[in-house]
């Protein structure tokens, strides 16, 4: 028995006491001790070639960043209405801003008792569901903002999380642990060894769109940071809502101009348009019928300028809708005419050859195939 006994006591020694130990070094390596509440299953790791890292801040880090980062900027409200309610600016609680102000990163917390929380909760999008419920846990959605100024204006992109925690307090320092762990804030830190501000954390956000990043979704993009090609749809929804009631405040002048082409459902809806990269230049189509009950489509040309209509034109050209047809091909199959690589999801035009080829050419001073919307 005793000769058993040594035998087992030497197995533990030389075997499991060293990987206890080798245990122990990594977690002092990589750990620092949680906040309190902090969710066990949210460690944040992500694959590294083929490995599983973990990059949580030391006791140090998390100290220093308890104190800072707590001025929110009041231009947040701004940018909540910019964006729509999309984030609610009361809800932040920690504005991490890049050392030359041009990017940030800003963290919110709202729980179910919150004002504001049934906003969010409608208006998520990427959310991701961690944690399960426990006694006494109320819901939380935590959520961050990424900021980026490129070329005098600022573009923006979110991501949402839901989970469960037991107070505020406690949901603050769990979803600011887990974010910025996983997004690498606290990665080497201490030598700033680290490319955080110029990919925008373990993504790509601030590098340019080109073959490995998103190409193929933004092509007229190429170059342009992925934040700017993802975050372009403000701006873009302010320009269209200002080309698109200008056209319907003219409806009237335009319809007169050709009673028989225009009977019914002019602007009722719009379909398929041809932006300029620097949205001060517009095509819109809109179907209708004529007098003797065809449906067709007619395409109008507006110039912009800083959301503004300077002048409208009605572009001379349309296209009948073919019986069977769903109504959309009609106006896929008209700018694949002038436009090789057009679809719905991609209506930016990079270049200024289909403008000055097909819209813009001029004989005697006036334009060849617009007429002016008076």
């Amino acid at each position: 028995m005793g000769y058993i006994y040594n035998m087992k006591f030497r197995f533990l020694t030389l075997f499991l006491l060293p990987i206890c130990l080798l245990q122990s070094c990594f977690s002092s390596l990589h750990t620092s001790k949680k906040p309190k509440g902090y969710q066990g299953v949210w460690d944040p790791y992500y694959a590294w070639g083929g490995k599983k890292l973990k990059h949580d801040p030391s006791t140090a880090q998390w100290a220093d960043f308890k104190k800072r980062y707590n001025k929110i900027p009041a231009s947040l409200k701004q940018v909540e209405t910019w964006l729509d309610t999309l984030i609610i600016a009361e809800h932040c609680y920690k504005f991490i801003s890049s050392p030359d102000s041009s990017r940030f990163i800003a963290l919110f917390i709202v729980g179910e008792n919150d004002p504001g929380y049934k906003i969010i909760q409608k208006k998520a999008r990427s959310l991701t569901v961690q944690t399960a419920k426990k006694p006494g846990d109320a819901e939380f959605y935590g959520y961050h903002l990424w900021g980026m100024e490129y070329k005098g204006k600022w573009y923006y992109d979110t991501d949402f999380t839901s989970f469960y925690d037991g107070n505020k307090p406690a949901a603050q320092d769990d979803y600011a642990w887990y974010t910025l762990s996983r997004e690498l804030f606290f990665e080497n830190r201490e030598n700033e060894k680290y490319e955080y501000w110029k990919r925008g954390g373990r993504g790509v956000r601030f590098l340019p769109v080109r073959a490995e990043n998103y190409l193929s979704i933004w092509p007229a993009y190429e170059g342009y940071p992925v934040i700017v090609a993802s975050g372009m749809w403000p701006y873009r929804r302010k320009a269209i809502t200002a080309a698109e009631n200008w056209l319907k405040e003219h409806k009237v002048q335009i319809m007169a101009r050709n009673p028989e082409l225009y009977a019914s459902g002019l602007f009722d809806k719009f379909s398929g348009s041809v932006i300029s990269m620097e949205m001060d230049r517009f095509i819109f189509s809109s179907m209708h019928t004529d007098t003797a009950g065809k449906k067709i489509f007619s395409y109008f040309y507006l110039e912009l300028e800083a959301d503004i209509v300077k002048q409208g034109f009605t572009w001379k050209k349309t296209s009948p809708v073919v019986n069977g047809n769903f109504p959309n091909t009609t106006v896929y199959d008209f700018y694949r005419n002038f436009l090789s690589g057009w679809t719905f999801g991609n209506m930016i035009i990079k270049d200024d050859d289909f403008w000055n080829t097909y819209i813009l050419p001029k004989e005697n001073g006036k334009y060849i195939n617009l007429e002016k919307i008076e």
